[in-house]
C-alpha cells in the first residue's frame, strides 16, 4: 500500500471516531437513566407498620354503671339479724337504688364468705359491689356461676362473716 492509501484509511477512521464516541456516550446516558428510574428506595417494614398505626390511640371508655337500674337481691347467709338490711343501706349509700334491692334469708346460715353472683354482662357491677362490700366482710368472692337470664335479679349477694360492724 502506498502512503496515499494510509491517509485515506486514516481519514475515514477519523470520521467514524466522533460517531462512535457520541453513540457510546448516548448509550451510557440511557443505561444510567434507566437505572435511576427503575431504582426506587425499598420501603422498610418498620416504615410500613408505622404508617398503618395511628399516632394516638384513644382507649375505649367503658360505659358507666347505671346503678339506679341494677336489680339486686341480698340474702342473709349468717343468720345475724338485720345483716341483709345493713348491706342494703351500704349499697344505697354507694348509689344503688333501694327500689331495686330486695332482701331475704339464705337457705343456710353458715356462710363464711360473702358470695356475689351475677347475670351475664354484669361483671363490672359485681366488681363494684365487691369493692364496696370488702370493707364490711372478711372475704368477698365473685362467683363464676351465672344467674339465669329469666331470674328477676341482675346481682345476688349472699352475706358471710362480718369483718367490721355494719352501720
Amino acid at each position: 500500500m502506498t502512503e496515499t492509501d494510509f491517509q485515506y484509511l486514516n481519514q475515514e477512521h477519523n470520521k467514524k471516531k466522533p460517531v462512535i464516541i457520541i453513540a457510546t456516550l448516548i448509550l451510557v446516558i440511557v443505561i444510567a437513566g434507566a437505572m435511576l428510574l427503575t431504582r426506587q428506595p425499598a420501603k422498610k417494614v418498620k416504615d410500613v407498620v408505622a404508617a398503618t398505626i395511628p399516632k394516638k390511640i384513644t382507649p375505649i371508655e367503658k360505659p358507666k354503671i347505671d346503678k339506679s337500674t341494677v336489680k339486686i337481691q341480698v340474702m342473709n347467709g349468717t343468720g345475724i339479724p338485720g345483716q341483709a338490711k345493713d348491706v342494703i343501706k351500704t349499697l344505697v349509700t354507694a348509689g344503688y337504688s333501694s327500689n331495686n334491692i330486695r332482701s331475704t334469708n339464705a337457705e343456710k346460715f353458715d356462710n363464711i364468705k360473702t358470695i356475689i353472683s351475677m347475670r351475664d354482662t354484669f361483671e363490672e357491677t359485681a366488681n363494684d359491689i365487691g369493692k364496696i362490700l370488702q370493707t364490711k366482710f372478711n372475704e368477698v368472692n365473685i362467683s363464676s356461676t351465672r344467674i339465669d337470664k329469666y331470674t328477676e335479679f341482675d346481682i345476688v349477694v349472699v352475706t358471710g362473716s362480718v369483718a367490721t360492724p355494719l352501720p
